[in-house]
């Protein structure tokens, strides 16, 4: 759906994603910024629903972009990041490669892993179930930022 000229809104279950191009660094986060504000105070005056500003996050090609949109929105719903996740996938934005929920991911499975192998001590068949918690956990959204060597490993 395009909602102004240079902004474009993608919705993804619940998670609403907004998009802003443009060759002026000011402009382009100015219109953000009023987009964001727009869609804000539709979800929140007319939807009568509630916008978490605890989860709703700016990402832009620079941390410098994302805290521009923020400063220039009205609404404060927002907060500039380096990254953010999306349904359950991190996101960045230009050409960073997110790892965090990887890598919290990979650390719970660990703890499943010792529990795992202390079952299989006991005697119990445990390759179905290494598999079926195994993979979900690392091998979630890995389209979306890739596996690196140590996740491999």
């Amino acid at each position: 759906y395009r909602l102004f000229a240079t902004v474009s809104c993608a919705l993804y279950v619940d998670d609403l994603t907004i998009e802003a191009w443009g060759r002026r660094r000011d402009k382009t986060a100015t219109r953000l910024a009023a987009a964001i504000d727009f869609i804000v105070r539709c979800i929140e005056e007319v939807l009568r629903l509630t916008v978490s500003a605890k989860k709703s996050v700016v990402v832009g090609h620079s941390f410098g972009m994302a805290c521009a949109v923020e400063h220039a929105m009205r609404s404060c719903k927002v907060i500039a990041t380096r990254s953010g996740k999306m349904l359950g996938a991190m996101t960045t934005g230009g050409r960073r490669r997110g790892t965090a929920v990887l890598k919290g991911r990979l650390k719970e499975f660990r703890c499943k892993a010792r529990r795992i192998q202390g079952l299989r001590a006991a005697g119990v068949r445990t390759t179905q179930l290494a598999g079926a918690t195994g993979m979900p956990a690392f091998g979630y959204a890995v389209d979306v930022c890739g596996f690196s060597d140590t996740h491999l490993e």
